[in-house]
């Protein structure tokens, strides 16, 4: 396993007062802290990508000194990052929340955090990328980390609100409930149109297109339409499923409506369709 990769160490003359006059006065950068605050010691920045983190360490020296350094993304290497970190004690560890990439990350960091003692805990921000839009310097990958670093360093960072992990799982799994809910639904609608622009009029008789009864005899007429014999045990089957499930309709109705003009090319549509919704 790789460790962090260390560049090449780099001098930061941007103090206090600079950034005092570069940030807390510029109108697009709204900031809550109040203007001169004492600086931390030591804050981290960190460049999230969905491959790649970069990250800057700053400490409030003379000259403000810059260690940056770089890790893959990939669990064992953000592992190794994060106990390079908490072996560093920051007092703040910022980043931008970019897209989902920064979730695993603060996961991380926020379950090493809980295993400290109390007096070597640090802050863990997550930045709104607005907030941090205007810039020091040219914009690279390690500079944003420099940048975000100095932004945590002297307290100009307004971090957005993370609830805590149970409450994070659940959001993901209500999101994730809803998308397949959502998907679910279009799907139907799918099926339903496929099903109509083929001819049947299987809506009219069943109230659910994916249900037991209705897909079997629905695929069954799909094949059987040119074949007398196939029709006939389609008919039969329809009579014993309107005695097994207790279908509204009548074995007439339900045979009116399955009767269509489907092609090859709907045939594999509605075959298809009711695969995806399995």
């Amino acid at each position: 396993m790789k460790e962090p990769l260390l560049f090449t160490e780099e001098k930061v003359t941007v103090t206090q007062e600079e950034l005092d006059s570069q940030f807390f006065n510029n109108e697009h950068f709204k900031i809550k802290q109040t203007k001169g605050q004492k600086p931390y010691d030591r804050a981290v920045g960190i460049d999230v990508h969905s491959n790649l983190m970069v990250c800057a360490m700053i400490e409030s020296d003379d000259c403000l000194t810059a260690h940056t350094f770089r890790s893959d993304a990939n669990e064992a290497s953000l592992d190794k990052l994060v106990q390079y970190i908490v072996s560093i004690e920051p007092n703040i560890v910022a980043f931008e929340s970019t897209g989902i990439y920064w979730l695993n990350l603060y996961d991380k960091l926020d379950d090493a955090n809980d295993l400290l003692p109390e007096n070597k805990r640090f802050e863990i921000h997550v930045l709104n990328a607005y907030h941090l839009k205007q810039r020091l310097g040219s914009k690279t990958d390690r500079n944003d980390a420099i940048n975000i670093a100095r932004c945590a360093l002297f307290k100009y960072t307004s971090p957005s609100f993370v609830p805590n992990a149970q409450v994070r799982e659940s959001k993901r799994l209500h999101r994730y409930l809803c998308k397949q809910i959502s998907l679910s639904q279009q799907y139907k609608n799918v099926l339903h149109k496929s099903l109509k622009s083929a001819g049947f009029n299987a809506s009219t008789v069943f109230s659910r297109l994916n249900g037991v009864a209705a897909k079997e005899l629905i695929l069954d007429a799909l094949y059987a339409r040119k074949d007398p014999y196939m029709w006939g045990l389609l008919t039969e089957k329809i009579d014993e499923y309107c005695a097994r499930f207790h279908l509204k309709h009548s074995p007439s109705e339900i045979e009116a409506a399955l009767h269509h003009s489907a092609l090859p090319g709907d045939e594999l549509i509605i075959q298809n369709n009711f695969d995806e919704l399995e």
